[in-house]
């Protein structure tokens, strides 16, 4: 793969992901500001419904990823591709229209029976979670085209789709709301006709990036046989993923009013902010790595997998280090609400360290797929889920949202602890001692450190404007001392630097 096409993905990742994230949190306020906090809870349910189906995507997203990362390292007949390509899709549809017609039917009983509203009607709650039916539909195949390009090197056009449909959903909901009506059923309404051209706009990128073939493509169960194995254990891991990921706001949009849990849901959208940063690597890194894997680089694989480790810490431990020590700032200059800062803080703090550990872990995750070992990263959610779900229900009967919070910080602790060792038994033999200590233990103790200091100078301000500005000043020193602890890190910048015009990946 050439150096400049590698730069130009992650690049074009970073701006996507970036912009996406931008918009969303821009919008927020807004949101909250003509909808109400409890309406808002009600969009906090619906991305949190349509995380928790992904479950049922089977594996799709990431076998098409792989499948297509694989095919350009090989150059495998494009008329199988194309069928796997034609087939997975068929499925995705076909789940898609099965679970949002599913969602309509229950959407009386769930407004009656699981969500908490106290201003809003029955009626009300019970429409606007028709509308989430009707979306899931429309968006449920997204995932798989998206997959697609990621896996053909595709990033810059699927990233330039993801901009403009960010900046019409966020900006033209806004608008919507402020000169048509300030209510859910346009709020959902927009949603879904930018999503239709969304969609259209990634199938027709999708089909259009496969290498052609003398045949059309047809829908050709046979053609999923070299993918099964890998299919099936994503589905495994998509399913109890998906509890860890999720099952946090599941469980406390049925215990918590639906005041408390948009708080929660704001603390959330917060701190999975620190996935702006996380997925784009991942993102550009994980085909790349299936590409390798599929040649038997391994000389390659392990530097890029210690580099990736090292740029993930660098960028992510001092944004959560940030977001852990001053998130009544962060969340007062967000939402100009002291009010709802007050509330969001102490739970924002906690998700921020646990999303955080998380995203670190995505590394060794991309190698574990990369090479088809799927068996690992089921066992550890399984794993993870028997411990998870009865504690996280006790503590938040317990202790409400910050509880909650707790919970998800500690289980993440854990799946670091468990994982890496076992990770490196297997692949990479050896390597578990410098993935902790020097790729992740000693870059972030020094962002840690200078956001500490910088805690212990800082007073609280009445002023947002000043906040944000020494909290910027204490991130970027956090960055820089991180990134001057991360060897691996400064050569792969000035290799990129210097050696950016030969052609090669180094």
């Amino acid at each position: 793969m050439h150096l400049d096409s590698f730069r130009r993905n992650l690049l074009a990742n970073f701006a996507g992901f970036g912009w996406v994230a931008v918009v969303h949190f821009a919008c927020v306020p807004f949101y909250i500001r003509f909808l109400g906090v409890e309406a808002y809870g009600l969009v906090g349910f619906y991305l949190t419904l349509q995380a928790a189906l992904l479950v049922l995507d089977l594996g799709l997203s990431p076998t098409i990823n792989r499948e297509m990362a694989r095919h350009t390292a090989r150059s495998g007949p494009a008329a199988e591709l194309r069928d796997l390509a034609r087939t997975l899709e068929v499925v995705s549809w076909t789940i898609g229209i099965a679970l949002g017609t599913f969602v309509i039917l229950l959407a009386p009983l769930i407004a009656e029976r699981w969500i908490n509203a106290e201003s809003m009607s029955t009626e009300a709650v019970s429409s606007a979670v028709a509308y989430m039916g009707v979306l899931l539909v429309i968006q449920w195949p997204l995932n798989l085209y998206q997959g697609g390009l990621l896996g053909l090197q595709r990033q810059v056009r699927l990233n330039a789709i993801r901009m403009l449909a960010a900046t019409l959903s966020g900006g033209g909901s806004v608008v919507v709301l402020w000169a048509w009506s300030p209510d859910l059923q346009a709020f959902f309404t927009w949603q879904i006709c930018v999503t239709v051209l969304q969609v259209l706009a990634m199938a027709l990128s999708f089909w259009g990036a496969i290498p052609a073939a003398e045949r059309p493509a047809s829908c050709d169960v046979r053609s999923l046989r070299s993918a099964a194995g890998f299919a099936t254990g994503m589905s495994g891991i998509a399913f109890f993923g998906m509890v860890l990921a999720q099952m946090d706001k599941i469980v406390l949009s049925k215990l918590l009013p639906l005041g408390d849990f948009a708080y929660y849901v704001l603390a959330a959208t917060v701190a999975s902010g620190l996935y702006l940063f996380v997925a784009p690597v991942h993102a550009a890194i994980f085909p790349r790595l299936s590409a390798l894997v599929a040649v038997n680089d391994e000389r390659e694989i392990r530097r890029l997998y210690h580099e990736g480790t090292q740029l993930l810490t660098v960028m992510v431990v001092p944004v959560a280090a940030v977001l852990t020590l001053f998130p009544l700032e962060i969340v007062r200059a967000w939402t100009s609400d002291a009010a709802i800062a007050g509330h969001v803080a102490p739970i924002l703090g906690l998700l921020a360290m646990g999303v955080a550990v998380n995203g670190l872990m995505h590394m060794p995750h991309a190698l574990q797929l990369a090479y088809g070992w799927t068996s690992i990263g089921l066992a550890l959610a399984i794993g993870q889920v028997v411990v998870f779900l009865p504690l996280l229900v006790w503590v938040t009967n317990r202790f409400g949202g910050v509880g909650a919070a707790w919970v998800w910080a500690l289980l993440n602790v854990a799946y670091l602890a468990v994982g890496i060792p076992w990770t490196h038994r297997r692949l990479l033999r050896g390597d578990a001692l410098r993935w902790l200590m020097s790729d992740v233990c000693v870059p972030a103790a020094g962002a840690v450190l200078v956001v500490m200091i910088g805690r212990l100078l800082v007073r609280e301000s009445s002023s947002s404007v000043q906040s944000l500005l020494a909290v910027g000043m204490i991130l970027l020193a956090s960055v820089f001392a991180a990134f001057m602890l991360s060897p691996s890190a400064v050569r792969a910048a000035r290799r990129l630097q210097l050696q950016g015009s030969n052609g090669r990946l180094p």
